[in-house]
């Protein structure tokens, strides 16, 4: 909605047609750097065409409109750093993250549906009984985000917990994140017959679905979907946050330090019983 409010106000602005999809920043310098990547790309000769695509393949079709969709996103994003935090992006540097994006839908798109027993959202916390068990939660605020991560072993007993400070500011994508860590630290224990637990429903089916929740997610979504296939035995579980409750104390609490890194079972004794 962002976006289109910034298009909407800058079409007097802009010239030609695809120009005004791009021409979105707040100053002189930031709108000279995206008229360069509108140059770079042929948007002026593009938007002039009537029938531009007309002809096209529907595979093509479907390219542009991935990359438009990256491109919007991408140029938005380089239009707040350049207003709230003074970064300037260069054009190749954007054009670079475009691709990328691009790419990484493409996969997360064309991946076959895997519905198998090994993810379930099923809330029935019984079926946690005498497992072990990790339980994931992230905070999000103010562009930075935090993931709090908690071993619970088969006896009930709470063993370690696991923070890492993440340059997000996305919720859903913090999530994301923080469920990709939480399966990296397993694998780095040799924890293999692991249950993980988040309170993201969407994430849950997601990865159920093997479909990202969000397409602006495709990157880290792809990333954690790569991690979770080297870790067959694994299964992820759907609860709500009152009985995520340890994982949330503890994100919580690193959020507001802000601390990274390892916390053993004494550490972990005063945020369990919050």
């Amino acid at each position: 909605m962002k976006l289109t409010l910034h298009i909407t106000i800058a079409i007097s602005e802009a010239p030609m047609p695809l120009e005004k999809s791009a021409y979105v920043f707040s100053d002189n310098t930031a709108r000279d750097t995206q008229l360069e990547i509108v140059e770079r790309l042929g948007f002026r000769k593009l938007g002039s065409e009537d029938k531009f695509l007309g002809s096209a393949s529907t595979e093509d079709r479907e390219a542009f409109s991935r990359f438009g969709i990256c491109l919007c996103d991408e140029l938005w994003n380089a239009r707040n750093k350049a207003y709230h935090e003074q970064e300037f992006p260069t054009c190749l540097g954007v054009l670079a993250k475009v691709n990328s994006a691009c790419s990484a839908m493409r996969r997360a798109w064309e991946e076959p549906v895997r519905i198998d027993a090994q993810v379930s959202w099923d809330s029935d916390r019984d079926r946690l009984n005498g497992r072990r068990t990790v339980y994931v939660d992230a905070a999000c605020k103010d562009l930075r985000a935090t993931a709090g991560i908690v071993m619970k072993e088969a006896d009930g007993s709470f063993s370690g917990a696991l923070t890492v400070q993440l340059a997000v500011s996305n919720p859903l994508e913090a999530e994301t994140l923080a469920l990709y860590h939480a399966v990296l630290w397993c694998a780095s224990q040799n924890w293999r017959q692991v249950v993980f637990v988040s309170d993201c429903q969407s994430l849950v089916r997601g990865i159920h679905s093997r479909a990202a929740p969000n397409w602006r997610l495709a990157s880290s979504f792809w990333l954690l979907l790569h991690a979770i296939d080297l870790h067959p035995q694994a299964e992820f579980v759907w609860l709500p946050r009152t009985l995520n409750q340890v994982a949330h104390n503890v994100c919580q609490w690193a959020f507001n330090f802000p601390f990274s890194g390892v916390l053993s079972a004494e550490d972990l004794a005063p945020l369990v019983a919050m």
